[in-house]
């Protein structure tokens, strides 16, 4: 048998050598058999898992993709949220922002009968890119900034921002430091009016210079100094006020 395969390749052989062969210059088929060696090289070694690890890898793509789907649901669901919680946050601002505004508006007509004030937004559209700018017109005055106000004109402003937000989110007790230290009389009767007028809400510790703040009190208390110590003394105008009206009218 073997005799055989090697008679059939002597004869393979001879049929090649009787194959014409075309007329090549020898230095080009030597220079393209260089260059196809260069190419077969490059191609080695052959990966023979090179199909198993195709499939892998497009198994691991599919998942990929199934994980970019994923994420991009999330981020929608994310995206909705934040949506909804800056609707509410804007609601919840231009609902404080509108009362406070109103209550702005009837404590400055108050404390300054024939003016009015109002906040404005910078920017409507979107309250949280720009600030809050407060416009008055003091009673007899030209509309202005609160940059361009006297101290008294600012005092009784800033006043009546204050007791607006005062009246939006209500607290137990107030304490306000000489807030009237820069009002005439005329002014300071209104603040102490306003405040009375709110204290049947909230309790207001004020602390006062002015006799006719302290005039509008409930309870008064003083500090004294006698031989170099310091005492409180507190008195209820409530019940002392009676007889001094009685002792003024003579009784």
């Amino acid at each position: 048998e073997r005799r055989g395969i090697e008679k059939e390749i002597e004869e393979l052989q001879l049929d090649i050598g009787k194959v014409p062969l075309p007329n090549v210059d020898a230095a080009e088929l030597e220079k393209e058999m260089t260059r196809l060696f260069e190419e077969r090289k490059k191609l080695e070694p052959v990966n023979l898992k090179a199909p198993e690890q195709f499939e892998k890898a497009l198994e691991e793509i599919s998942g990929f993709e199934e994980k970019i789907r994923e994420l991009i649901e999330e981020r929608r669901k994310i995206e909705e949220v934040i949506e909804e919680i800056s609707r509410r946050k804007r609601e919840a601002f231009m609902e404080a922002f509108n009362s406070i505004n109103r209550y702005f508006g009837e404590f400055f007509s108050e404390l300054s009968p024939g003016g009015w004030a109002k906040l404005v937004l910078e920017n409507e559209e979107d309250p949280f890119e720009g600030g809050v700018v407060i416009k008055a017109k003091p009673a007899g005055k030209e509309i202005k900034s609160i940059e361009a106000m006297s101290g008294g004109e600012k005092s009784l402003t800033t006043i009546a921002f204050i007791f607006a937000f005062y009246r939006y989110k209500p607290a137990p007790f107030y304490l306000l430091d000489e807030i009237d230290a820069f009002l005439d009389k005329e002014n300071v009767k209104r603040v102490a009016k306003l405040i009375k007028k709110l204290s049947k809400e909230s309790q207001f510790i004020v602390i006062t210079l002015k006799d006719i703040m302290v005039s509008e009190a409930d309870m008064v208390y003083g500090v004294t100094s006698v031989d170099g110590v310091s005492s409180i003394v507190g008195v209820n105008l409530q019940e002392v006020l009676p007889y001094t009206e009685e002792k003024e009218r003579g009784g």
